[in-house]
């Protein structure tokens, strides 16, 4: 989350990977400061994450602050398009749907596009371990599976 995009973001010495993760970091930020509103909650206290969602913030928080920090948005992006893919699946959302604006604030691919084609680019002028970023995108879309597995059972 945040806190991962932010650790990513103090150890890029490119300027413009760091001004990108620094960008994802103050989204998330606003996304934490407005989502007790937004949903009713007191605070994220009030939120028990599973044993699975633990072990995949783990891992994004091993990655950000242990990897070179591309590998961070490799690592994230699964979610991404996850989200995206959501948003579209069930939109448009029926009148008084609890979970209306998020449907309509992620029934589009922009953000995992830009995400994704800043990655070819960085990539395309900094070679990067391509079987290292197969590995981590792989991990992270598993646990993106075994997290809504875990959540639905």
């Amino acid at each position: 989350g945040a806190q991962d995009y932010l650790a990513a973001a103090n150890r890029a010495s490119h300027p413009t990977l760091k001004a990108f993760l620094l960008k994802k970091h103050n989204s998330y930020q606003t996304y934490n400061d407005t989502f007790p509103t937004t949903w009713h909650v007191k605070d994220a206290s009030g939120i028990v994450p599973t044993e699975m969602c633990k072990q995949y913030s783990a891992f994004e928080t091993e990655i950000a602050t242990n990897e070179e920090p591309i590998y961070t948005l490799i690592t994230m992006l699964p979610c991404e398009y996850l989200w995206a893919w959501l948003g579209s699946e069930l939109s448009p959302p029926s009148n008084g749907n609890l979970y209306a604006d998020w449907i309509t604030g992620n029934d589009y691919p922009d953000g995992a596009y830009t995400m994704g084609n800043f990655i070819e680019s960085y990539r395309q002028q900094y070679p990067i371990d391509e079987p290292k970023a197969l590995k981590l995108y792989t991990q992270a879309m598993t646990y993106e599976y075994q997290n809504f597995k875990v959540a639905t059972e």
